[in-house]
């Protein structure tokens, strides 16, 4: 009897144990605010071209200041190319304009949705760079309505070269769509960026709004009327950054333009197009990214008709990244959708979530990359007390002999940015040869800071987990030995968009 009862008492201590690990696992806060202000430093690491004094990252300095279209070229009163600027895309130096204009959309969406937590957090300022500076360089991509330089570097010389940006000296072409050479893709996500941003500034800077709304429509007009997938007329392009279609991002493009200007024959284009080119079932199963619309233009259609049939589609959607429904789930609860960065899937997703009434699901996912994870390791770069130290980033790296062995170590942390991600075990690795795993980019963040947005909005910065400061010094503890060879910069999965 006596034994019995000991045993009893063992086994009810086991189970409280349990669940006081269960709790504390399920309520441990993260500090969302200093989340949103370390991603923002991240995009301020990415920056190309003539640095303002205001920068913030150290470590980096001017860089690629003679990037300029091969055709026409001029320079400004400093001399540096009517090209420079903008953002390098991920690890590398080259710059994407499909990805990043996916990037700037979804960060001025997030501003239009919480821009009063980002007040909060203290982050407006910042916030507004962020996309002023990727804004101002698209507008030098578009010096006319049917031309826009789509991207400046050729991948494969630039990845023949390991350092940081400001040594580069290689050639450093730039490629366009134009009339001739078409990209609904490209213009309609351009487009939308022009437009998004023109809600952002408008009641701070008028008529730097209003120039931005110029280029929302001559784009707008541009991809309606010339035909074509951008990567079909830069082939170095479809090496990276495909394109699978372009009819979500038509609807994409044209729903901005109906919530920018609120005219009724966008509304209706966009209304018609939705439908006809089956948006509804784009979407299903898969995520928001730089390639794949759908999903967001669910959510974005939901908030500007007012009409049910968006919502209960968006959360068709929803329901099929939830378990039992085909999507793949980490033993540890990551939504898992695919092998290359799988973090900016979910990441997009999230944010679409958190947008049809889903926060909770969506703090799951955010809390895991930030830490809530049984090996309790945060995939920010800089966030918490165990994050990456070497990801596939060339400048972080700071290599002085085009070598990606060294030095062992990463010299900078490369604070803000989210790694790619771990496996469907929740396997991960911290090595800088793996850029399917531990690579960043734009696009990375760009889904995860808009829902590290609403999560500000929702739940308030929350308690301050550990949380180290940007820091130009080396890191300390090495990793695996990387391979010999510098490494391409990442090619997502391609998502099954229909093409026309």
């Amino acid at each position: 009897m006596q034994l019995h009862t000991q045993r009893s008492k063992t086994i009810v201590q086991c189970v409280m144990i349990a669940v006081l690990v269960s709790i504390t696992h399920a309520q441990q806060q993260h500090d969302y605010c200093d989340v949103l202000a370390k991603s923002l430093l991240f995009y301020e690491a990415q920056r190309s071209g003539r640095l303002p004094p205001s920068n913030r990252v150290t470590w980096r300095g001017n860089s690629a200041l003679n990037d300029c279209t091969d055709t026409g070229c001029t320079r400004d009163s400093n001399g540096d190319g009517n090209l420079a600027g903008g953002y390098y895309d991920a690890g590398d130096g080259v710059k994407f304009a499909y990805p990043l204009a996916y990037t700037l959309t979804t960060l001025s969406w997030a501003f239009l949705e919480g821009s009063d937590a980002i007040q909060a957090c203290g982050q407006t300022n910042n916030y507004r760079d962020a996309i002023r500076w990727g804004m101002d360089w698209m507008i030098k991509a578009h010096p006319s309505p049917s031309v826009f330089w789509a991207q400046v570097g050729n991948g494969g010389i630039d990845h023949s070269f390991w350092g940081p940006p400001e040594t580069m000296t290689m050639s450093r072409p730039s490629y366009k769509i134009d009339q001739n050479n078409p990209g609904t893709d490209m213009a309609m996500s351009a487009s939308a960026s022009f437009a998004s941003a023109y809600l952002v500034f408008k009641s701070v800077d008028a008529k730097y709004a209003e120039t931005l709304l110029t280029h929302a429509r001559q784009l707008w007009s541009f991809g309606n009327t010339y035909r074509g997938l951008y990567s079909d007329s830069i082939p170095d392009a479809s090496i990276y950054y495909k394109s699978y279609g372009f009819y979500d991002d038509l609807v994409w493009g044209t729903a901005w333009m109906a919530r920018a200007t609120g005219e009724a024959s966008f509304m209706n284009s966009a209304k018609a197009d939705y439908d006809n080119y089956g948006i509804q079932y784009m979407a299903m199963g898969q995520s928001f990214d730089w390639d794949q619309k759908a999903p967001g233009v669910m959510a974005l259609m939901a908030k500007i008709t007012g009409e049910t049939k968006y919502t209960q589609q968006a959360n068709k959607w929803l329901s099929s990244w939830t378990k039992g429904n085909g999507m793949i789930y980490t033993p540890a609860g990551l939504a898992w959708l695919r092998q290359w960065g799988p973090l900016r899937y979910t990441g997009g997703a999230s944010f679409v979530a958190s947008l049809i009434g889903s926060p909770s699901w969506t703090k799951s996912q955010i809390d895991y990359m930030l830490g809530s994870n049984p090996s309790k390791f945060s995939y920010v770069c800089g966030y918490g007390t165990a994050y990456p130290k070497n990801p596939h980033h060339r400048a972080a790296h700071g290599s002085s002999t085009n070598d990606i062995n060294s030095p062992s170590n990463n010299k900078y942390v490369l604070t803000g940015a989210l790694v790619g991600g771990p496996g469907s075990d929740d396997d991960y690795f911290d090595s800088r040869s793996d850029y399917i795993k531990n690579e960043v980019a734009l696009d990375y963040n760009a889904g995860f800071t808009a829902a590290v947005v609403i999560m500000a909005k929702t739940y308030g910065s929350g308690s301050s987990s550990p949380s180290s400061s940007p820091t130009p010094t080396p890191t300390p503890t090495p990793t695996s030995k990387p391979t010999p060879t510098p490494t391409p910069t990442p090619t997502p999965t391609p998502t099954p968009t229909p093409t026309p």
